[in-house]
């Protein structure tokens, strides 16, 4: 699945992937499911307004097209 995390104040440039991290910590953190650990992952991509796109489907399609290519990358 996917969502989307909107920051709606003028930010700084590196919190953006501040909350990225937070957000795949947040995934990371085991759970337990009927007696069995589970673990999950994130792949974040990031998109700012105007430097990527202007309007809300562009902005949309940019962070995707991201996170694509997070997901192509070799994990460390």
């Amino acid at each position: 699945d996917e969502f989307v995390v909107l920051l709606e104040t003028d930010v700084r440039p590196d919190t953006p992937g501040i909350i990225g991290e937070r957000v795949r910590a947040a995934f990371a953190t085991p759970f337990d499911w009927r007696g069995t650990e589970v673990r999950c992952g994130a792949s974040v991509g990031v998109s700012l307004y105007p430097d990527h796109a202007r309007d809300s489907a562009a902005l949309l399609a940019s962070a995707d097209a991201a996170m694509y290519r997070v997901k192509r990358e070799p994990q460390t």
